[in-house]
């Protein structure tokens, strides 16, 4: 009855997923900050990606930030 509730596998996909969607930069800093609250190593891929792009220099920081914390 897990899918009633809902795993933490299916938060991450979700997350992942909007992350990829995500044009606005505030959706974006949201769904990172969620990523981080899951602490989930499978995140990591998505997280560092968006940490290696320095465009958007708060989201960067924000990113690097979460994965330290995970680390």
């Amino acid at each position: 009855m897990n899918w009633l509730i809902g795993s933490k596998q299916g938060e991450t996909k979700k997350h992942i997923a909007q992350l990829a969607d995500a044009t606005k930069r505030e959706v974006k800093k949201q769904v990172i900050q969620s990523l981080g609250k899951l602490k989930d190593p499978r995140t990591f891929p998505a997280l560092q990606e968006i940490a290696s792009n320095r465009a958007d220099r708060e989201v960067h920081t924000l990113a690097e930030e979460v994965i330290d914390k995970m680390s």
